[in-house]
């Protein structure tokens, strides 16, 4: 790109996409802000999108390609994409998604006349299999400026801001500043905003719809399993502890963690643990799921876990139905042998006691 400064770096991982990443890389192709590095990561792709992502490489001397080692997932792709990012904001897209051709011009004008560190902007859904195009009203973001405690705020709220890393660009200080990373989790996004927009001093919103995000029965978003429910929960585990270790006072962010918690407690039992057992034909360790998952998001939200250091973990997982019976005779297990290493332990005190 010459000696030109670059503004912005796009960052695009890509992972067997082979049907949407033309279309999605001629949006790119075609942006009406022209000073920015677009950064395309394949993360170890089996189909042809390797070749597709060259093809827009060699006719555009502002896209660069990077080949990922191993298969890392979104969140080491677009931590990778950041240490190859040379712009001051990055902008995230997916490789199956649409940018209105003034994508990043919105945003990075957005952000630069505000001099908000973040600004975010808004989008529309494109159901694949229906071959539709949806609005998001109940969503819809706002214009304006907001503080970044009250955009925080939002996100645990999950309402008219979501998590999701792309329609939004971050000064990218933002990450190297403050070691932020996205987690290698999935619902990674869920843990890394909240944390990036704390940061910011400010985020700027435009009410323009300037992303289409396209929605696929086999995408890792619409199939899900109890490793993804498992991260689900880390997410808001990740987040609280976060806003306990750096925020000067968690009571502004109490209702926000409240409803973070039903929504996390709602979303994996109501929905997703019974998707899970009708897909098993089985009713049987429902009950066991629905109770790990609200002795976690109780855990999550209470002090002891906000006040607690060290790695956050999932301290009641959810279970595949064919591990719960196995699980069950295996806890039954250890306390039986806990019970008797005790009580061979206090027959050995007794003894020492004698003599």
């Amino acid at each position: 790109m010459g000696d030109k400064k670059i503004e912005v770096s796009i960052i695009l991982p890509i992972h067997n996409v082979e049907k949407y990443l033309n279309e999605c890389l001629k949006t790119v192709e075609n942006q009406t802000f022209k000073n920015a590095q677009v950064i395309l990561i394949n993360d170890c792709s089996t189909d042809s999108s390797e070749a597709i992502a060259l093809d827009f490489v060699n006719r555009n001397s502002n896209f660069e390609y990077y080949k990922t080692e191993g298969n890392c997932g979104p969140a080491g792709a677009r931590n990778f994409g950041i240490t190859k990012a040379a712009g001051e904001y990055i902008v995230f897209a997916d490789s199956d998604d649409l940018l209105a051709p003034d994508y990043i011009e919105v945003l990075y004008n957005t952000a630069i006349s505000a001099q908000a560190d973040i600004a975010i902007a808004n989008y529309r859904i494109y159901k694949q299999e229906k071959d539709k195009y949806l609005k998001v009203w109940a969503r819809k973001r706002k214009a304006g400026v907001y503080s970044s405690q009250k955009t925080c705020k939002a996100l645990l709220h999950d309402f008219f801001v979501r998590s999701y890393p792309w329609c939004k660009i971050y000064r990218k200080s933002l990450f190297t500043a403050n070691d932020i990373t996205y987690p290698n989790m999935y619902l990674e996004d869920l843990a890394t905003t909240v944390r990036l927009c704390y940061f910011a001093n400010k985020v700027a919103v435009s009410d323009k719809v300037i992303y289409t995000y396209r929605v696929r029965d086999n995408s890792v978003m619409t199939t899900f399993d109890e490793g993804k429910m498992n991260d689900y929960m880390l997410a808001m585990g990740i987040v609280t502890r976060f806003l306990s270790d750096n925020a000067p006072s968690i009571i502004p962010y109490r209702i926000g963690i409240a409803r973070f918690a039903v929504n996390v407690y709602f979303a994996n039992t109501y929905y997703w643990v019974l998707h899970l057992h009708m897909s098993q034909k089985t009713a049987k360790g429902i009950m066991f799921n629905c109770a790990n998952v609200l002795k976690t998001v109780c855990h999550y939200a209470s002090k002891k876990h906000m006040r607690a250091s060290g790695q956050v973990a999932v301290p009641y997982k959810i279970l595949h139905p064919s591990k719960i019976t196995e699980h069950k005779q295996m806890r039954k297990s250890n306390k039986a042998n806990a019970k008797t290493g005790n009580k061979a332990k206090q027959e050995l005190l007794l003894a020492e006691d004698d003599t």
